[in-house]
This record gives structure tokens, sequence and C-alpha cells, in this order.
């Protein structure tokens, strides 16, 4: 499958993860936050199967309104401190030690939001804080981040500023195209 992007560090697919995931080389661990089920119901469950299947260390975002379909090892509390439906949201560890900790991070949700936290909006509606992510990757296990919902590509800018390889995949094009943007800029400071 021909990459809709790819630098040194990153790859970005455009597509369903279910046609993706099994022409991807090994990667080393799943960062991500798929659409909840709650509030995207048209996406349904597609590629969540397929993802928790892969037999590496995960770690998943996911609504605190919506039971998580699979077996976990951990869940860490994510303080909004402010957002839409809820303040918070659970994120979950599996098939490894797991994350710990309760991660204090405004949500960003317009322009305004991300200046206050000193981060861009990418008009994503879920967009996730760019040092949120850095901070769970500082305690993931080393290798080639995967995120399968990528969305507006948070979490690759967060390896790409790490130094770490990811891969990420998305079905909506649009969203490809703010991501590739996003990895073209020059590294965020830590």
């Amino acid at each position: 499958m021909t990459p809709y992007y790819h630098d040194e560090y990153v790859t970005i697919y455009h597509g369903d993860c279910r046609d993706v995931l099994p022409t991807l080389d090994k990667v080393d661990l799943v960062l991500t936050d798929p659409p909840y089920p709650t509030a995207h119901l048209e996406y349904g469950n597609k590629g969540l199967s397929e993802v928790a299947t892969l037999d590496i260390p995960q770690v998943w975002f996911w609504a605190g309104n919506a039971e998580f379909p699979f077996p976990y090892k951990s869940v860490s509390v994510w303080d909004k401190q402010v957002g839409i439906d809820a303040n918070f949201e659970l994120i979950y560890s599996f098939k490894w030690k797991g994350i710990h900790h309760l991660f204090q991070r405004h949500f960003i949700n317009s322009t305004v939001a991300a200046q206050f936290i000193g981060d861009t909006f990418n008009e994503h509606p879920s967009q996730k804080p760019i040092h949120l992510m850095k901070d769970i990757l500082l305690k993931c296990p080393e290798g080639t981040v995967l995120d399968p919902f990528m969305g507006s590509g948070t979490t690759l800018r967060a390896a790409k500023d790490l130094n770490k390889k990811a891969i990420g995949i998305e079905i909506e094009e649009r969203y490809c195209e703010i991501a590739a943007k996003r990895m073209s800029q020059l590294a965020m400071a830590l």
C-alpha cells in the first residue's frame, strides 16, 4: 500500500485500518484514540477487534460513559478539566504492565483552548494535547508506535518530537492532510 505521507520518522496511510494492518511491518506499541461507539455511531466497531488482537503493548483512550470491550491490565484517568459530555476520559492499557497515573491536561476543543496550554487546534473533535501524548509515550516501551485511528496526528507528532518512529492510519482524508502538514513542521520543544 502506498503511504499518504512518509518521512524518516512517520508514515501515514489513508484508509480503513482493517485493510492497512495486514500490509504493515512489525510495530511495537499501539497508542490510539478510536472513535467512541457512543459518540460516533457511523463508525461502529470498525477495526477495533483487529487492532486489539495485535500481540503488543496497547494504550487506548476511551469514553468514560462506554464499557471498554476488551480485557485490560490497568486504567488511568485523563482529567481534561473541561470537555464535551465529560471532563475526563479513561486510558486503558493492556498486554503489558500498564500506566498507573492520573493525567491532568486541558481538552483542546478550540483555538482559544489550545493557546491556553500552548498547543494548536487542528479541527479534530477529539484532539489530544501533544504534551499528554508525549507523557504517555515516555512511559511506554521503545520501538515503532502505531495509531490505527490517527485523527489529526497528535500521537505521530508526539512520537516524531521524541525521535520515535510512528505509523498512522486514518479513514478520513481531510485528517490525513492535516496530519501530514503537522509532520512537515519543525520539531516542537519538549
